[in-house]
């Protein structure tokens, strides 16, 4: 195993390798083009086009035509179109499960839709009349955060994440002071050479936004690895970044304080670090001072600490609850290895197929990277808490039987790939399909389909030098 990483390793810049930003032929940010998306959630339109080939809207309209009504299965499920604005798919199917005053667990979906968006997918409902779910089918123009259901059909199945045959994107691009005819001229070269020499394939990359507003979550997810949550969680709470200003630096430095004097009185009275309750109590003073600031993951920390003396249940409990921190850390750390694998693969040094395991503890995963010269991707230890709640695969699926033809009637198995891996899986290469855009002066129009496991944001930042909010962009997941 590695035991040592180069100190600049994980900065911000070698996280995206430039075969992988130069792809297209533009190299460096310089050539791209400052370029907003999701001004507006109007602006970015995703609709789900499912594994039966039904083709989901945003519209107030159904979607459904004759011979899909008149031929759905019976069964004790209820499909359904949710379409939401400006809300996760949690927060809708939280808001479905309350509108039809069912359990949450009773709803299934093939894939997460993007945040800050209109978007329209099927939800697949369990043990629910269908003359119910139709009375609460009310679709209504959303102006603001909200959702509505459309077009309940029987079926027969639950949906799994996955099953779906891509998602559609309609996006407005603001690129502010160039005209049309600049925005078609620019664009002219690269999608020529997506077309013509990349086959409408371009890398599956993951964004500089996984790194947070810090840029450092690759830091932070190594340290929660290597060293457990204690570690990561000072990371943090106190490190300071230049992309962040004044007033949360400073909060920050005073946390680091109470921190080092936590650590101090814990050496001095061989109590944990977690239940030094003075300085915790002191820390949650100044970050209860500082509401206005973007510190609600580090409050949650806090006051959590406060409540339970123990880093690993805060762990449990902020990414059980907030979805947030310590899977986007591990994350970030995953994400980066994939970029590595993906550059190498471009470079042609070696040949990832179809796609990239995301590093879990699984001796296949580890077998693969040491395969393909990424050794580095081994962390040197692994935290044993940490490998329990987040690294640990899950068991592979026992394979499909087949019956002997012969005398025997004997049930055989098919043959095991050379790697079966039980975590996370990214494709390498994303088609772009269905490809098509229009422009007037300072707007983008372009609508594509990308399959599952495609981001539209890793797409158009080939193009163009994306300037978004840092949570606008970060809401992509790991695709299983």
């Amino acid at each position: 195993m590695n035991s040592s990483y180069p100190a600049d390793l994980f900065q911000p810049n070698n996280f995206v390798p430039l075969e992988l930003e130069t792809y297209l032929g533009l190299v460096g940010e310089r050539e791209r083009p400052p370029a907003k998306i999701k001004v507006s959630p109007s602006d970015f339109i995703v609709e789900e086009n499912t594994s039966d080939g039904l083709q989901t809207t945003v519209s107030l309209e159904s979607d459904l035509d004759e011979a899909r009504q008149n031929n759905a299965p019976i069964g004790e499920y209820v499909s359904v179109t949710l379409v939401k604005r400006q809300l996760t798919t949690v927060d809708g199917v939280i808001g479905v499960s309350e509108l039809l005053n069912i359990p949450r667990a009773d709803i299934t979906y093939a894939g997460q839709k993007d945040r800050w968006s209109e978007s329209s997918q099927r939800i697949h409902i369990k043990n629910v009349d269908i003359d119910h779910v139709r009375r609460n089918c009310c679709p209504e123009m959303l102006t603001r955060a909200g959702f509505f259901i459309k077009d309940p059909l029987p079926a027969d199945r639950p949906l799994f994440r996955g099953k779906l045959n891509g998602n559609r994107f309609r996006i407005r691009v603001t690129t502010q002071g160039m005209t049309a005819d600049q925005i078609l001229q620019y664009l002219a070269n690269p999608l020529e050479l997506l077309t013509n020499k990349r086959d409408l394939k371009f890398p599956n990359f993951y964004g500089r936004q996984r790194l947070g507003q810090r840029q450092n979550l690759v830091s932070i997810g190594h340290a929660f690895i290597t060293k457990g949550a204690e570690a990561a969680i000072k990371l943090f709470l106190t490190q300071t970044s230049p992309n962040e200003n004044a007033a949360t630096t400073q909060v920050r430095k005073l946390l680091a304080v109470d921190w080092d004097r936590a650590e101090a009185k814990s050496r001095e009275n061989g109590q944990p670090v977690a239940a030094q309750w003075p300085y915790w109590h002191g820390m949650k003073m100044e970050l209860d001072k500082h509401r206005t600031l973007n510190l609600a993951v580090e409050k949650a920390i806090v006051d959590l600490t406060l409540e339970h003396c123990n880093f690993e249940e805060v762990i449990q409990i902020i990414d059980r609850e907030l979805k947030s921190g310590p899977s986007l850390w591990i994350g970030a750390y995953q994400s980066f290895w994939f970029n590595q694998a993906l550059a190498k693969h471009i470079r042609r040094e070696i040949n990832v197929g179809h796609g990239v395991p995301l590093f879990m503890r699984d001796p296949a995963v580890e077998k693969w990277y040491r395969k393909h010269g990424l050794h580095e991707a081994i962390p040197e230890s692994v935290d044993e808490f940490v490998a329990r709640q987040f690294l640990t695969p899950r068991p592979p699926k026992r394979p499909r039987q087949h019956f002997d033809n012969g005398r025997n009637g004997r049930r055989r198995f098919p043959q095991r790939p050379a790697f079966e891996f039980g975590g996370p899986f990214r494709p390498a290469l994303i088609p772009l399909q269905y490809l098509s855009y229009h422009a007037e002066d300072g707007v983008l129009n372009i609508s594509f389909m990308l399959r599952s496991g495609g981001y539209a944001t890793t797409f158009l930042g080939m193009l163009f030098n994306l300037d978004q909010d840092d949570k606008v962009l970060s809401d992509e997941r790991i695709s299983y």
